[in-house]
């Protein structure tokens, strides 16, 4: 599905914890080109959204940061065809995951039961 486009914002350290996003260029069934972002921070935060090919490519950072530091754990998108589900884990180095997809192929179900699997196995530090 993705085309092997995407770039990642650095990550903002500010004492404790970082920042980042990545994004990925696919198409829908249609055959239009849409860009799933991907972003996670922590201490334990999660976002995902899609919009329209190269919408990324001017600054929204300061958009998405605000919602990393808004600290949900979860997020889910549809749009234009397309899904996208992002969770991270608990602790110093957590898991994060993320679940790009067309719209219909992954039921909601699946993905809550992958993101309930994915939050599960990223437990806090022992």
């Amino acid at each position: 599905m993705a085309s092997g486009v995407g770039f990642a914002c650095p990550p903002l350290c500010m004492g404790v914890g970082s920042e980042s996003a990545v994004v990925y260029r696919g198409e829908n069934n249609a055959g239009d080109s849409c860009d799933w972002m991907l972003a996670w921070g922590t201490p334990m935060s999660a976002y995902t959204e899609i919009r329209e090919a190269n919408h990324y490519e001017t600054d929204h950072w300061n958009y998405i940061k605000g919602l990393l530091e808004a600290k949900s754990t979860r997020a889910t998108d549809t749009w234009n065809g397309c899904y996208s589900a992002a969770t991270i884990g608990q602790g110093t180095s957590p898991e994060f995951v993320g679940i790009m997809s067309l719209d219909g192929v992954i039921s909601e179900l699946s993905a809550a039961t992958l993101i309930t699997l994915a939050a599960d196995s990223a437990t806090e530090d022992k």
